[in-house]
């Protein structure tokens, strides 16, 4: 009997046997008195053709002092009644049986080289010294195929970055230092073939996920079953999309889109708006809609999507609702009351995205508007009446245009241009009833009129409203004038002369621009102070002197001068001041009537080694006119001043002939 060797199996072919032979243990009746236990490993062996075969096998007895195992060995075709026919003998098997040679316990078979012939039925046998105790085990079965059915067994979770093996396994013993060739998706990877059936990921990626297959390198085109290793991973690539691209207006309906990749897909979507404090939570499906979007919707966006294995957030996209220009308003500085004379500041403001492109100022005149400035700001250096008014802005940009409010730009200032009326035609006469009226443009509107009537000696307040009324009399005749008053200021009107006799209506501004009564007092100016260079009197022609014409004619052009003070209860002081006094100088001519006109004449002036100041008299100038004159019925008072020198000696000879 050959000294028995153990096979030198490869780990896939220990793997197989293992894993696709069940044990079985046999416990063989007591013969005698010697019970035995025998342990088959397999029932069954599968081989490919060239491969070794091992068949494990076990056994434990009671032992006696007489009772020797002497022999361990397999056969096949048992015969009845006959002894079973050692394999190790057998020329077919020459040279590849091998036994254990630790007879005392075991009894395995190790078959190399096996052939197709080899498939049959093998028994083992178990003899002692005493011939009646012998065992012979079940069969076990050996199929010798021509190629392996390969299989690709997995253990560990395809998750990524986890351990993952594969193993290529076949139900038969594959021959040793077969060579396996591993293909991913039909392509063979890099590094095989190998003597390793095993194909191992430390770290799992996305990327490896596929079908993969094993073969073995001598028997190619026969792989095993593709096996799918799909790679379990957390969301990536978690990115939103706007949909219309470009720009978005108001109104239009908007989609974002939250789009990733995970295995499994995606369990849970949320939709976050950032705000100062914290996101606020918007939707919770993968698709978020906006309908009818509005400039309340721009802002921030992005989702946070989960699955089993883990969670992924997106970077944030600014959604940009574009809108034409809204809340146009304008605004005045400074606020409250604008005094004439300030400066005025207005400006326009609005909300619109993209910003306002272009701003435009109107001022609204009567029915139309006309364009002021094309800024932001418009400014007035010093406001003044004419720019009180209604005034608005239009804010554009690409998508429309809007214009503000109307706002009213009230610029206050006193009195101007007050003025003295009255609705009388014709000559008054004692006991007619007259009305004067004041006006005055003022903003805000006059708060109070008062009237005065200067008599020649005083001037007295005759009224407190806008119009009055009295009944002419010498003690009502006089010159009149109002003043007009606002809480910014006030403003005295011209005088207005009301005389009897038939003198009317006198207007200082009205008559003194007459080219003709200036060319005539400028004539009696020149005479006065050609008189008062002759005389050392006073200058100041006493009422009632008649002033003749070249040819002598008495009934001719003369002129009344009477001397009058051009304001009633006012002094002048006699030591620094020239005198100043009115007079009424009246030029007649034979069956016409009175013109009075008032001239200012100045005196010449005396040199002295200290500049003194003039004295100025007022002259009441009377012009009697033909009756196809401009001024028809009325007399013209002109006012004239008259300057004189300050020389004490003149002065006391013009105050004697006053007296």
């Amino acid at each position: 009997m050959n000294e028995p060797a153990m096979v030198e199996m490869g780990p896939s072919a220990s793997l197989a046997l293992f894993l696709l032979i069940p044990c079985l243990t046999i416990t063989p009746g007591v013969s005698g008195q010697v019970t035995w236990v025998v342990t088959m490993t397999h029932d069954s062996i599968c081989a490919v053709i060239g491969s070794s075969v091992e068949m494990p096998c076990s056994f434990t007895h009671q032992h006696k002092p007489d009772l020797i195992v002497n022999k361990v060995y397999w056969g096949i075709n048992p015969i009845k009644d006959m002894p079973l026919a050692d394999v190790l003998y057998n020329p077919k098997y020459t040279g590849r049986v091998k036994y254990n040679k630790d007879m005392k316990k075991t009894c395995t078979l190790i078959l190399s080289d096996v052939r197709v012939s080899d498939t049959t039925a093998y028994y083992a046998r178990i003899e002692t010294t005493t011939s009646r105790e012998k065992w012979q085990s079940n069969p076990v079965t050996l199929t010798v195929k021509d190629f392996a059915d390969l299989v690709v067994q997995t253990s560990g979770t395809a998750v990524e970055g986890e351990h993952v093996k594969l193993s290529c396994n076949s139900q038969c013993t594959l021959r040793q230092n077969s060579m396996f060739m591993w293909k991913k998706d039909e392509k063979v990877l890099p590094g095989t073939p190998t003597n390793n059936n095993e194909l191992i990921f430390h770290n799992i990626r996305i990327e490896d996920a596929g079908s993969y297959s094993c073969e073995l390198n001598h028997q190619q085109y026969r792989p095993s079953p593709p096996v799918k290793i799909d790679v379990k991973y957390p969301p990536k690539n978690t990115s939103v999309s706007i949909s219309p691209a470009g720009e978005i207006l108001e109104g239009a309906t908007v989609t974002l889109t939250c789009s990733n990749v995970a295995n499994p897909p995606v369990e849970s979507y949320r939709w976050y708006k950032r705000r100062e404090t914290a996101p606020s939570l918007v939707g919770s499906k993968q698709i978020y809609r906006i309908n009818k979007i509005t400039s309340g919707h721009t802002g921030h966006y992005y989702c946070v999507v989960k699955n089993q294995h883990g969670g992924s957030e997106s970077t944030a996209v600014f959604l940009d609702v574009q809108y034409a220009p809204k809340k146009t308003s304008a605004s005045v500085s400074p606020s409250g009351e604008i005094l004439e004379g300030v400066s005025v500041t207005l400006t326009c403001s609005s909300d619109a995205n993209p910003p306002v492109q272009s701003y435009t100022w109107y001022k609204k005149e009567k029915s139309e508007s006309v364009m002021l400035s094309t800024q932001q700001v418009y400014s007035i250096s010093k406001a003044h009446s004419e720019h009180t008014g209604y005034y608005y802005c239009q804010a554009e940009n690409k998508h429309g245009h809007l214009n503000s409010t109307i706002i009213n730009l009230d610029v206050l200032h006193p009195p101007k241009g007050t003025l003295v009326s009255h609705n009388h035609t014709g000559d008054l006469k004692e006991g007619s009833s007259v009305t004067l009226s004041c006006s005055s443009d003022a903003n805000p509107p006059v708060e109070s009129y008062t009237w005065y009537r200067n008599t020649g000696d005083e001037t007295t307040e005759v009224g407190s409203a806008e119009t009055i009324t009295f009944t002419l009399v010498t003690t009502t005749a006089g010159l009149y004038h109002c003043k007009a008053k606002n809480r910014v200021s006030s403003e005295d009107s011209p005088g207005l002369k009301v005389s009897l006799a038939g003198s009317g209506w006198q207007s200082m501004a009205a008559i003194a621009g007459g080219a003709v009564a200036f060319l005539i007092v400028l004539i009696v100016v020149l005479a006065v102070l050609m008189s008062r260079k002759k005389n050392t009197t006073n200058s100041t022609i006493v009422s009632g002197s008649t002033v003749r014409n070249s040819q002598g004619a008495a009934d001719n052009d003369y002129v009344n001068v009477n001397p009058v003070t051009s304001h009633p209860g006012q002094s002048v002081d006699s030591g620094d001041q020239d005198d100043v006094q009115y007079a009424s100088v009246q030029f007649k001519r034979s069956r016409e009537q009175e013109v009075p006109v008032y001239s200012t004449v100045e005196e010449p002036k005396l040199h002295s080694h200290h500049q003194e100041q003039e004295e100025v008299q007022y002259a009441a100038v009377n012009f009697s006119r033909p009756t196809a004159a401009t001024h028809t019925g009325a007399d013209t008072d002109v006012y004239s001043a008259v300057s004189k020198p300050r020389n004490k000696k003149a002065c006391g000879q013009r105050t004697a002939h006053q007296q």
